[in-house]
């Protein structure tokens, strides 16, 4: 007796097996094709609404009142090229309170600009932390999601910058 019940269960296993097997060779379309449609939809958005990415490149993450951001900016488009929409980038310099302090338009050439920003307190700059915000007006049709932002502290020009403050007094006649 124990003998047809192996054997029908090593014929449902092998059945659920075959049928498995034979399911994996049922795809119609090739997967060259396939991918191919998904690069295909995939450029046509791009060319439908083009979108531009902006970074900024910073000297330092941290400053001292009274120096200076010297930073270069790349505008590239979804391919990662330079960017042909727009020929202008705004930045933006906000306190911790978002009330913005400064603001700057730079021309771009070929995706590509750089400058500089003078952290002085005769232009509002205090001590604290200011964020740095990157945009065009094409940037702006798709919402403040693709802005480039940036946080960065500002010390006092007088403040110490070690972070140890440690004396250690000698004790010993040896050492003197």
């Amino acid at each position: 007796m124990p003998l047809p019940k192996t054997c029908l269960l090593l014929c449902i296993i092998s059945y659920f097996i075959l049928s498995s097997y034979s399911l994996s060779f049922s795809q119609t379309v090739p997967l060259k094709d396939g991918l191919l449609k998904i690069t295909t939809s995939s450029d046509s958005l791009n060319k439908k609404k083009p979108s531009e990415k902006l970074y900024l490149q910073f000297d330092k993450p941290y400053y001292a009142l009274g120096n200076t951001i010297w930073f270069k900016a790349y505008l590239l488009n979804d391919y990662l090229t330079a960017s042909d929409k727009s020929r202008i980038i705004n930045i933006d310099i906000a306190n911790d309170s978002n009330k913005v302090i400064k603001q700057y338009r730079l021309p771009v050439e070929n995706g590509i600009t750089w400058g500089n920003i003078s952290l002085n307190e005769k232009d509002g700059f205090t001590t604290g932390t200011y964020t740095i915000r990157a945009y065009t007006n094409w940037m702006r049709n798709f919402g403040k999601g693709y802005f480039f932002y940036k946080s960065f502290y500002i010390t006092g020009g007088g403040e110490n910058g070690w972070l140890v403050n440690k004396q250690v007094k000698r004790n010993n006649p040896k050492w003197k």
